[in-house]
């Protein structure tokens, strides 16, 4: 009797282990991420879906249009040319014909004809700081495919900077906004000559749905001050002749140091074609 219980105990012994065993084999296959059933050895893996694309999808650089005020459209320019290099200036375009004063965003001299001007009236008073003021016809709107910036930035004379930043973006294929910012400020190399200005531009581009109808307006806030002096008080003071009195321009005296000048717009245009 006593050998029949050494013989059940013993088998018992066994099948507990060999369970243990197939436990442990299963947690393995479970962690290793391995199955246990039998692959064939001529399997092969499905092909994956291929991903077709459509032709229309495709952005490129003919999808990014600027609109004028006169509804000239044309595309956005990326080549790097010697152009580029003009415009990197205050103005944002070719001064080639414009004598500046000492200060950078002060006003200019005109040194050329302009034959095209639609008016025969002389810009005088306020006009003459209107170099950096957007007209309505200076404003532009736009079509984009994907959200595009531009930004410029640029040091000033003494102390100040000046940074030109622009985003425009859709919603839609019909609904483009853009938002930008034009802050300037210099110090510039003489006493009362400060200049500083700020030039605040959303605008928005609406298509209707049959095509008929385009809307495109814009909101302009825009100020620009500047500190005006009378000129210096000694007219022979000669800044080539060495005179180490002379050297530093803030230093030298001039006729005005309490004259300030504002130009301050806000306008809100709408312009509603019908085609």
């Amino acid at each position: 009797m006593k050998y029949f219980f050494l013989v059940f105990f013993s088998s018992l012994t066994f099948s507990l282990c060999a369970q243990q065993e197939e436990i442990d084999s299963k947690v393995l296959d479970s962690i290793s991420g391995t199955d246990s059933l039998p692959i064939k050895k001529n399997s092969r893996p499905l092909p994956k879906p291929e991903l077709k694309r459509d032709s229309s999808d495709e952005v490129t650089i003919k999808d990014y249009k600027i609109i004028s005020y006169a509804r000239d459209t044309t595309f956005l320019d990326t080549t790097l040319t010697i152009q580029k290099e003009y415009k990197y200036n205050y103005l944002r375009k070719d001064d080639f014909e414009l004598m500046p004063l000492s200060n950078i965003g002060q006003t200019y001299n005109y040194l050329g004809v302009d034959l095209d001007r639609a008016t025969m009236y002389p810009k005088l008073g306020a006009k003459a700081k209107h170099f950096n003021y957007w007209e309505t016809k200076d404003i532009n709107y736009y079509n984009v495919a994907t959200p595009m910036t531009d930004i410029l930035f640029k040091t000033t004379l003494e102390q100040g900077q000046l940074l030109d930043a622009m985003l425009t973006f859709n919603t839609s294929r019909r609904l483009n906004f853009s938002i930008g910012y034009k802050g300037h400020r210099s110090l510039g190399k003489y006493n009362s000559n400060q200049v500083q200005s700020g030039n605040f531009i959303t605008t928005t581009n609406y298509q209707s749905r049959n095509g008929r109808y385009n809307l495109r307006a814009h909101i302009a806030a825009q100020d620009i001050k500047s500190q005006e002096n009378g000129g210096l008080t000694d007219k022979e003071l000669q800044f080539e002749s060495g005179d180490t009195d002379f050297t530093d321009r803030p230093k030298v005296d001039v006729r005005f140091d309490d004259a300030d000048n504002v130009v301050r717009v806000n306008d809100i245009i709408r312009n509603i074609p019908i085609n």
